[in-house]
């Protein structure tokens, strides 16, 4: 069996990029929707779950990349120390080929196999909110002109960058 040890560790390093990379997305993960998006409730609350949802809850986008970068982490780890036990396997082998006509042994080594971790992804549960207008219908109309609805094309736009982003790290896992 021919081993190409350039390539292997050529794809560790590739792999420990891109975890790098996505250690950046997810470190740079922010919601522009909060619960100051809107005095009026129900709203408001739409704005505090969508932060949740991006930034701060187990089950958040930023928590599950942080996951998934522990798992990059991982697979580089294990390539790594797979790497190692290849060129130790190699050089033992040859060693032994060498002194195999004197009696001689070759040595014995062992790698440490490393548990995969848990991913940490975990579900993400809110209450549907209730909007409440609120008493007078000028009361409302001046919360509604306070509402930051700038904010939603900005939401939209950074989870359009985020998932593009992500993409460009699972195309260079699938090279």
């Amino acid at each position: 069996m021919q081993i190409n040890f350039l390539n292997l560790f050529n794809q560790i390093s590739e792999i420990k990029g891109l975890s790098e990379q996505l250690k950046g997305v997810a470190d740079g993960v922010r919601s522009p929707l909060n619960s100051g998006f809107s005095p009026v409730m129900g709203i408001k609350d739409v704005g505090g779950i969508h932060e949740r949802v991006l930034t701060n809850d187990p089950g958040s986008a930023q928590h599950s990349l942080k996951g998934f970068n522990t798992q990059l982490a991982w697979l580089a780890e294990t390539l790594q120390t797979e790497l190692a036990s290849f060129e130790s396997q190699d050089e033992l082998t040859s060693r032994g080929l060498d002194v195999a006509d004197a009696g001689g042994g070759g040595g014995a080594s062992s790698m440490p196999i490393v548990s995969q971790p848990d991913p940490g992804y975990s579900p993400f549960g809110f209450t549907v909110p209730i909007v409440d207008p609120g008493a007078s219908i000028m009361g409302l109309a001046s919360n509604l002109f306070s509402t930051r609805f700038w904010d939603v094309s900005e939401a939209n736009a950074r989870w359009g960058a985020l998932s593009g982003e992500v993409a460009d790290i699972v195309a260079g896992l699938e090279r």
